[in-house]
Formats: C-alpha cells, sequence, structure tokens
C-alpha cells in the first residue's frame, strides 16, 4: 500500500536537531549531541527543501 499527500496520517510531531550542539553531555543521549557536536550546518534552503 502506497500512502499519497491526501492519504498519508498527520504529523504528530517534528523535531528538527539544528547543530547537534548541546551544553550537556548525557551518557544516554540518543542523538549523541554535546559541547563539540556537530557535522556541518544546514542552510536556509536546504532546511526548506527537506521541511518542505
Amino acid at each position: 500500500m502506497t500512502l499519497t499527500p491526501e492519504h498519508a496520517p498527520p504529523v504528530g510531531m517534528l523535531w528538527l536537531d539544528l547543530t547537534r550542539q548541546c551544553q550537556l553531555e548525557c551518557a544516554h543521549c540518543y542523538n549523541a549531541s554535546g559541547p563539540t557536536g556537530g557535522h556541518g550546518d544546514m542552510g536556509l534552503a536546504d532546511w526548506i527543501r527537506t521541511v518542505d
């Protein structure tokens, strides 16, 4: 079964990790974020394309 935009379920939650940088260093972090985290930043055009 293929979901088309007309029949796709609505988005319940959207979480965007913009930089992966965080002041904490939690061992349980699902995203491996931290003070030195990061793997490049996306420009505005990239974000618009991703969210759209």
